[in-house]
Parts: C-alpha cells; sequence; structure tokens
C-alpha cells in the first residue's frame, strides 16, 4: 500500500493511486547452510569424466614385502626373493546429479529493477552446492574401516568408544576433549598421515568446543578468533568443521537424535564433479525464458581406513 495523500480536507485515498510504488533494488539476503565437504577431499581425477554415467578407474598402490636380509643366505636357495606387485583398481561412478529450472516472463524482465536470471542462477548454483554436501555426508561415514567405528573402535586397542545404533557416544563440554584425541587414536592406529586430517560434527559439538578450555586461538591455530565456513580450528592434527548437514538420525533405542558425524584424511575420499550444463532456452509457448542447470558428479572412499564414523549425541 502507498503512504496516502494528506490534503486541507484530510486524507484522499484516490490519491493512492497517482503515488508511483518503489521496489528496493537489493534482495534480502537469503542464508544458506555453511559448506566444507570440497576442502575435506581430493579432486585427482577431476577433468576425467565427460558426463554422467561415466566411470573413473582408480589405480590403487600395491602392498611390497620387506624381507629381512642375511648376509650369504637369504632364502632355501641363496637368493633374493622378489616380489610380483599386484595394481589394484577402484572404480569411482559419477552416477549423481542435481538440477535448477526456474522460468523467468518477459514482463518480469521488462519492469523488473534487477537483473533477475543472474541473481536468481548464483543463488541456485548456493543452494546446490548445500544440497550436494548432505547428499555426500550421508553417505561417506557408512564406508568406514570396520576398526574405525562401534562401541571397540581402534585397529590396535579395541577398546575405543565412537558410538552405534542405540548406543551412542554421548558429547558435552567436559568430554569432548577426550572424544577429539580418541578420533585421533582411531586414526593413528591406521597409521593415517597426520597432515590434512578433518572432523566434522554438528553444530552442538561446536557449541561445546567453544566452551571448553581446548578453544583458544593458540590451540586452534586461529590468531584472530574468526570462525569461517564452520571452521573451528584444529586441535589435536584434526581441522574442525562444525555442519548442519551432518546426518541426523531419530535413534528410539536411545530416544534423542544422533548423528553420524566422521573425519577423515584427504587421500582417503577423491570426489569429482562438473557443471554439465548451464543454459537459457526460449518456451515456445509462452512469453518467458527457461533457464536450467545440471550439476553431475560423483564419489568413492578410497582408503576406507582413513574415514571414522562417529555416532553421537547431544550430552548434558
Amino acid at each position: 500500500m502507498t503512504f496516502p495523500y494528506q490534503g486541507p480536507g484530510g486524507v484522499d485515498a484516490t490519491m493512492e493511486n497517482v503515488i508511483p510504488e518503489l521496489w528496493s533494488a537489493t534482495y534480502l539476503v537469503k542464508w544458506h547452510t555453511e559448506t566444507a565437504f570440497d576442502t575435506i577431499v581430493n579432486t585427482d581425477y577431476e577433468g576425467e569424466f565427460s558426463k554422467m554415467g561415466d566411470v573413473i578407474h582408480i589405480r590403487t598402490m600395491p602392498s611390497m614385502t620387506i624381507n629381512t636380509y642375511y648376509k650369504g643366505v637369504n632364502s632355501t636357495d641363496g637368493k633374493l626373493t622378489y616380489d610380483r606387485p599386484t595394481v589394484g583398481v577402484v572404480d569411482m561412478l559419477i552416477d549423481k546429479g542435481k538440477y535448477w529450472a526456474f522460468s523467468l516472463q518477459d514482463l518480469d524482465l521488462k519492469q523488473g529493477s534487477i537483473e533477475l536470471a543472474n541473481s536468481w542462477a548464483e543463488e541456485c548454483k548456493t543452494q546446490m552446492h548445500v544440497e550436494i554436501e548432505a547428499d555426500l555426508f550421508a553417505d561417506w561415514y557408512d564406508e568406514a574401516d570396520a576398526d574405525n567405528k562401534g562401541t571397540s573402535a581402534g585397529k590396535k586397542s579395541g577398546n575405543i568408544d565412537l558410538g552405534t545404533a542405540g548406543d551412542p557416544r554421548y558429547i558435552n563440554a567436559d568430554n569432548v576433549s577426550d572424544f577429539i584425541t580418541d578420533v585421533t587414536l582411531v586414526l593413528d592406529e591406521q597409521n593415517v598421515p597426520e597432515k590434512d586430517r578433518a572432523l566434522v560434527v554438528p553444530k552442538f559439538v561446536g557449541k561445546f568446543i567453544k566452551n571448553s578450555n581446548m578453544f583458544t586461538a593458540d590451540k586452534t591455530g586461529d590468531s584472530k578468533g574468526k570462525l569461517i565456513s564452520g571452521l573451528i580450528g584444529e586441535i589435536d592434527g584434526l581441522t574442525i568443521y562444525c555442519s548442519n548437514n551432518v546426518e541426523g538420525v531419530a535413534d528410539a533405542t536411545a530416544g534423542v537424535t544422533c548423528y553420524n558425524a566422521f573425519a577423515n584424511h584427504k587421500k582417503a575420499i577423491s570426489f569429482a564433479t562438473q557443471l554439465e550444463k548451464n543454459e537459457v532456452v526460449r518456451d515456445p509457448y509462452d512469453f518467458r525464458d527457461l533457464s536450467r542447470g545440471l550439476q553431475v558428479y560423483g564419489s568413492k572412499v578410497t582408503k576406507p581406513e582413513g574415514v571414522v564414523h562417529c555416532y553421537i549425541a547431544k550430552g548434558v
């Protein structure tokens, strides 16, 4: 409704139609879930596919036998023993896709005060990033090595509680440091390189970290104390991200909502994506443009021993 005209005789409602309405040239900001998935995985094989349905064959490093050397006697016949390395293959299927599509009437383009198509397309790309992450986070944790999950995790120790269905590990400000160091230990026992490790947790864990004595600038490596894109910082060799995309499930046995948090090494998960289509076509049946885009992608846990599944719930 426009502001009414106030004349000598009072309000003249008929003048409302004379005063033009003004539209803001700026959209109200839309907030999105912070994303981190593309910083914690490798994209070594991106560019090696052309379309959805392609398969990328990834060669795996063979295992070698290290033998003990004895001077003059190294086998029953006195000769060195040689391995014949076998190269394995892991397949990453580009089998997923997400798209956006919207129409833009000619009248909207004529009367609109903003360049609508480009701004809407950018919004679609941002939302797509969030949707892809949620999809990936719901898959990766389930590929963790058997020694890297459950209530008896640890390849060597076998007594680390990372939670399981019906019996989650409860996290609070008092025990969050123990939880983080336990995750580190599980990776250590698998000989996972210390560099490029990450831990992705739901937002409430981030709150407990910040309320604990672990959260200081010198311990997180963040001298400015800033939290960017859900990044908490580095603690005990883990770069910690808090995300609303960590999958939550209603655990009827435990009677609480539980979350499938996970840790990984960057080389343990491969990811590849490309924008397959990004086009604007004319609608033959109306006076409007049709804007649409298709993003195709795939991922593969190539080294399960480098992924840790943490089934956790909010403690008190």
